[in-house]
């Protein structure tokens, strides 16, 4: 477990800080660029207006381990309005020393709920220097509704509109209103890390797709096919319709081999 926490804070590290060569630091100056030029002027102004998260509707999970819950808040989502929940260490994250963001996206069935793998994660990255978050989105699995990754990758219920509706410079999103805080002791200049589990993977594998302050994914389980029970191609995520380099993404994909209806071996 050990080794797997130094790999997991030292892939989120290198994606984000990690700028040796001259054309890694060209990328950082095009990313910068680009953001510069996506400052929508009416939405930016709205979100500078109104800087504070919104906290009106999500409760507070109970802490885990060392790290207590800094502040919870909610956005537009697919399915109407959904929570995020954001951890930092004072000693590391504060008004004087501010920090890059991270987000994480948990996989189906598990997002609207905050679970050990989310604090795990969240726990790993507060204690290495950053503010961290873990947001909710539609993954609900039902016998009459289906599944919501069934979407696929288009519809108002796909991949692309739950990771813009996290991860897009617009009024109410999740990175909006964290970059704009007065509370959460964010500098997102720094840089802004995105990881998923599952379909939380497609998620942020997509969000430098909507914003060129991500500077790094870190993706677990994101294959870009299923054929499980029912064909779903999810080729939106595939390395040609992804924005961010690709050496600024690291992917984990586990494949299963079914051998009869009770055992399968798993490779990574």
């Amino acid at each position: 477990m050990k080794l797997l926490s130094q790999a997991f804070v030292s892939s989120i590290a290198h994606a984000v800080i990690g700028l040796s060569s001259a054309a890694e630091d060209a990328d950082k100056t095009t990313l910068q660029s680009i953001n510069n030029n996506n400052l929508r002027g009416q939405q930016h102004q709205l979100a500078i207006a109104n800087r504070n998260l919104i906290t009106t509707t999500c409760s507070n999970p109970a802490s885990s381990g060392t790290l207590t819950l800094q502040d919870t808040g909610s956005y537009p989502s697919t399915s109407g309005t959904d929570c995020f929940y954001v951890y930092w260490d004072d000693s590391k994250c504060n008004a004087d020393s501010k920090c890059p963001l991270f987000v994480y996206v948990d996989g189906t069935t598990n997002a609207q709920s905050i679970t050990d793998r989310d604090t795990y994660y969240l726990q790993l990255m507060a204690d290495n220097g950053y503010v961290a978050v873990s947001a909710d989105y539609n993954d609900v699995c039902g016998l009459l509704t289906g599944c919501s990754y069934l979407n696929g990758c288009d519809g108002p219920d796909g991949f692309r509109a739950k990771s813009a509706a996290i991860f897009e410079d617009r009024a109410g999103s999740v990175i909006n209103q964290l970059c704009n805080s007065d509370t959460a002791p964010v500098d997102c200049s720094m840089g802004i890390a995105s990881s998923g589990w599952s379909q939380g993977a497609h998620i942020a594998a997509l969000a430098g797709n909507y914003n060129a302050q991500i500077t790094g994914a870190l993706l677990f389980a994101n294959g870009n096919f299923n054929d499980d029970i029912i064909d779903t191609s999810v080729a939106c995520v595939n390395d040609d319709q992804l924005i961010l380099p690709k050496e600024r993404r690291r992917s984990l994909v586990g494949m299963c081999v079914l051998f009869n209806m009770i055992f399968c071996l798993c490779l990574t």
